[in-house]
């Protein structure tokens, strides 16, 4: 009913729903729904140490960075009681963030640091709202393709004594992967040392920037997930064999 629905006490007279055809996309790709505002919102806050105090300061910053109006149908007239569908197709920007979400994040001198990139689609009329949130995936910048590196080293026992090189060789099947995907890794150990490898450890790591806490961008890393693995066993000496 609207504002006149207010005026005379009638209250909501209807219901407004929105739906999305799929839960997660690409940006650059079609979107399906019945919409009329799709934004993208980044909120940022965190404590940072001030002085030789060690007294606190808190920040939080917001940035509405996408926002579209889209009208999909005029009504001049007065809606008869029914169900109305007005289904449309919408383009998302190819140049779409992904989705980003970090809680309770502390390194050097930032604490509870936290962080969310989340897009929201509205539909609204007078007085009636519904809102969804959507999953956006950014939209890949280099070509997939497979990963690989070596590295050879020499064992010394005491820093002095040679105790023979060991050689790791890493393999990957492709250098980008998506949320849930499996990260397939190769190892190849070559030990021509005289010391056991005890472990073989694997570790994934998240760099995170912060640009506003300081007078130039900070980087942090921390430690999303690791893995561990038997190891090789040294090679013979002459007196074993």
């Amino acid at each position: 009913m609207g504002k006149l629905g207010k005026v005379f006490g009638l209250g909501k007279k209807g219901k407004i729903s929105i739906s999305i055809e799929k839960p997660s996309c690409i940006a650059g790709e079609l979107i399906h729904a019945v919409v009329l505002k799709a934004t993208g919102k980044e909120k940022v806050s965190w404590e940072q140490r001030i002085g030789q105090e060690f007294e606190t300061e808190d920040f939080e910053r917001e940035h509405e960075f996408f926002k579209e109006k889209i009208i999909l149908s005029q009504i001049p007239h007065t809606l008869q009681p029914g169900d109305y569908v007005y289904p449309f197709q919408y383009q998302l920007p190819s140049t779409l963030p992904g989705v980003f979400s970090l809680e309770r994040y502390a390194c050097l001198g930032v604490n509870n640091l936290e962080a969310t990139v989340q897009y929201k689609f509205k539909a609204t009329l007078e007085d009636l709202k519904a809102r969804t949130y959507v999953v956006v995936h950014e939209r890949l910048a280099q070509r997939i393709q497979p990963s690989q590196d070596s590295i050879t080293q020499n064992i010394h026992w005491f820093c002095c004594l040679s105790r023979g090189k060991c050689t790791l060789a890493v393999a990957m099947d492709k250098n980008v992967y998506l949320p849930g995907e499996t990260a397939q890794i190769l190892c190849h150990i070559t030990n021509d040392s005289h010391v056991n490898i005890s472990a073989l450890r694997c570790h994934l790591y998240q760099d995170i920037t912060l640009t506003l806490a300081f007078p130039e961008a900070q980087t942090f890393t921390r430690l999303i997930a690791e893995a561990r693995f038997s190891g090789v066993p040294a090679v013979p000496s002459s007196s074993d064999r």
